[in-house]
């Protein structure tokens, strides 16, 4: 006799995203995003919905330098269940911009109209984060089919609507002629772009002819058109400036390298007389500065971003140093291979490919560095350590804004100082109670110095004190303890006799 059973299990969800089964708590396991690398940086891709929170008229078309009215249209992303954000991504609103490469302009009302954008609505979307930070490094963008912001995607779109109203049928009687009507340059564009399409696609022998859909097609989203055509030209202009800023940076590059590529061949003289260093202090020793150059031997990635604690891709940078025309280096550094590492206080870190992107380091290339060292003998934490203007050795990789915090630091004390020049205060007098406070706060370092080492002695005094009570008490009961066992002492007076022993 067989016996069927069913076994039923129920699982509850709670709120907390926990599974209850029979009463017991089950962790759910979130899925691990997708991640894609786009030029050598690693992003996570974060499905989820966007969400309109604001609709804004920024500026007119008379004051646009566009042409056109351009609107700020602001989104929410809401990642889907199981997905988390940047810190910087969370309840932060982000901004639907046409792009072309690098550079972007805010869309205007025929934009908005076609893609049929409303405050609340949703869109699916997929962002892409990354957790590398940089100068050159884009933390966050997002894609949509629905909310295309790629300019010649949204075009490209325009141009196949247009297409289907064209036909090939000869004896269509919707065909018309394109030569008496009043189409706009954009308008004509937009149309050979249409005829072409099915020539490059479908490889058509002949045109399409042009029908009275089209014309009507043409009329509708002429507005949007112009709009692209605008942002276009708009665009063009700022990627041939950031073009002609990197030729410019290229050959300030070039140059710099020639220099230091002459100064490394004035190194190599054997006969230049010896110069002594200079000496520096550095984390609290001192040094032997020692100036010379880097040059780049390997780069090779040891550690991921999964295994990093910084999540980022941790890469060993070694580099070879040689000091300047009668430097000398120590035995032990020369002709060695040194790894160069992020400083932050008292911790090393390895490089991440943000950091390797921003200064563009190669194998081969050399860069001015300085580097100081110590003779043997004297204490400190490193026997060596370096630093570069180019290559400086900051935690870049874990503080990406310490550039724009700095910026800002020095606009500030700029506006404070143009302020008091506007309050015409007395230089002198501010100058004098600084030097004044910088006196006192000497004065009360010193006397606290001195505090301290008053207080110190005066514990070394109770201390030995102590001690030598201490010792006073131990021979005093010693002495007690050796009257008791010895023998016994008759005191008559002033005088101590001992008592005589009876004779056997």
């Amino acid at each position: 006799m067989m016996f069927k059973f069913c076994v039923f299990l129920l699982i509850v969800m709670n709120t907390n995203g926990i599974a209850i089964v029979h009463g017991q708590q089950l962790p759910v396991v979130k899925p691990l995003p997708k991640t894609m690398q786009i030029n050598s940086v690693n992003y996570e891709i974060i499905p989820g919905l966007a969400e309109i929170t604001q609709i804004q008229l920024m500026k007119e078309a008379k004051e646009s330098a566009l042409g056109y009215d351009e609107y700020k249209v602001l989104f929410r992303f809401i990642p889907m269940e199981g997905h988390e954000l940047l810190e910087v991504l969370k309840n932060k609103e982000l901004e639907i911009m046409l792009k072309y490469h690098s550079s972007s302009v805010r869309v205007g009302a025929a934009y908005i109209r076609k893609m049929n954008l409303r405050v609340g609505t949703r869109y699916a979307m997929k962002l892409f984060q990354t957790h590398s930070g940089g100068l050159n490094i884009e933390r966050y963008f997002y894609e949509s089919k629905v909310l295309e912001n790629q300019l010649f995607k949204v075009y490209e779109r325009v141009i196949e609507e247009l297409s289907l109203t064209l036909t090939f049928n000869a004896n269509d009687s919707t065909i018309i002629s394109k030569i008496h009507q009043e189409l706009t340059p954009a308008e004509q564009r937009a149309l050979i772009d249409a005829e072409l399409k099915p020539i490059v696609d479908n490889h058509a022998s002949e045109k399409p002819f042009f029908t009275q859909s089209s014309l009507d097609f043409l009329k509708k989203h002429s507005t949007l058109l112009d709009e692209y055509e605008a942002a276009l030209g708009a665009l063009a202009k700022q990627e041939e400036e950031k073009y002609q800023q990197r030729l410019l940076q290229e050959k300030a590059e070039q140059e710099a390298a020639d220099l230091l590529a002459e100064k490394v061949k004035a190194i190599a003289n054997s006969e230049a007389p010896k110069v002594a260093p200079s000496t520096a202090i550095v984390r609290g020793c001192y040094y032997e500065v020692i100036p010379g150059s880097a040059e780049i031997t390997a780069i090779e990635h040891c550690l991921s971003a999964q295994k990093s604690v910084y999540k980022y891709n941790e890469h060993k940078v070694l580099f070879r140093f040689t000091p300047e025309q009668g430097y000398t280096i120590l035995d032990k550094l020369q002709g060695k291979e040194l790894e160069f590492m992020l400083y932050y206080r008292d911790q090393k870190v390895c490089v991440g490919p943000a950091y390797i992107q921003q200064k563009g380091l190669k194998v081969g290339q050399h860069y001015p560095m300085q580097l100081y060292q110590k003779r043997e003998g004297q204490i400190c934490t490193e026997q060596y350590t370096y630093t570069s203007e180019i290559l400086d050795n900051d935690l870049f990789e874990l503080f990406p804004q310490r550039s724009m915090w700095l910026e800002k630091m020095k606009k500030e004390t700029t506006q404070v100082l143009d302020s008091l020049e506007e309050l015409e205060i007395d230089s002198t007098s501010t100058i004098m109670n600084y030097e004044r406070a910088k006196k006192d706060l000497k004065l009360a370092q010193l006397d606290k110095r001195l505090g301290i080492i008053r207080a110190n002695r005066a514990i070394q005094l109770a201390r030995q004190k102590a001690r030598n009570l201490k010792r006073m008490e131990r021979m005093k009961y010693k002495e007690m303890r050796k009257r008791l066992k010895g023998e016994p002492i008759i005191q008559v007076g002033n005088l101590r006799t001992k008592t005589a022993h009876p004779q056997k």
